[in-house]
Formats: C-alpha cells, structure tokens, sequence
C-alpha cells in the first residue's frame, strides 16, 4: 500500500499552516535524548514494515528543537541503494511537547527546515 499521498497531503497542510495550532498552556521543555526517543518510537510506528536507523551524526538542533535523519537499516548496513526508501523526509521533535512533523522531501533538507522554522516562529509570535 502507498502511503505517499496521505504523507505529501499532510506535509501540504503543514507548509500552508493548516496544522500548526498555539498551545495557551507551555508545556516541559525536552532534552535532545527524550527528543531522540520520541523520534525513535515515531519512526517504528510507521507502517511501511521497514526498520530505520537515526543518523545522530547529522541531527541538526533549532530553537523549535531537533531535526533527525534517517534511513532503512538495511541501506545503512550495505549502501545498496535499492534499500533507501523515496520520500523519507527529515522528522523534527518540537522541543516544547515533543510534537513530530516529518518534512517535505520536494526542497534541499536545509530549505525544509528554514520554512518549519519561519513558520515555527509565527506560530510563537506574541500576538
């Protein structure tokens, strides 16, 4: 079963807004190991039946919190490219609540993470 359409429809409603939403009440900050936890336990939840590794090398840390990569443990163990799974876009952990958002893999890693982050930041605004 293809799952690319619900996540690329979801990862649509993100970029526009749609599902970014203010807390009123803050909530405990994470530490980068809970953060590490939470993506760990998202990505064995995905129902694509494929086991992935984190890469903690490149996890890149923002205000909003963490940004993990990762791949199929199968791709990490040989490098055969006929293991690495299209469309794993980089997950980011919020570091308020430890929200999950996977990111668009239609732009560089760098540039989906400057637009969570632009709208991470309008969302935090003071009104």
């Amino acid at each position: 079963m293809d799952h690319k359409l619900p996540r690329t429809f979801l990862l649509t409603l993100l970029f526009s807004g749609c599902l970014m939403s203010k807390s009123s009440e803050p909530q405990a900050s994470l530490t980068k190991q809970q953060a590490l936890e939470i993506a760990k336990k998202t990505l064995a939840e995905l129902p694509n039946g494929d086991e992935y590794v984190i890469q903690e090398a490149d996890t890149v840390e923002r205000p909003f919190g963490w940004v993990f990569f990762y791949n199929t443990r199968k791709y990490i163990e040989t490098k055969d490219p006929g293991y690495i799974r299209p469309g794993n876009g980089p997950l980011v952990v919020e570091r308020s609540g430890g929200a999950t958002t996977f990111l668009t893999t239609s732009v560089p890693p760098h540039t989906a993470i400057a637009e969570f982050e632009k709208l991470w930041l309008q969302r935090h605004e003071e009104p």
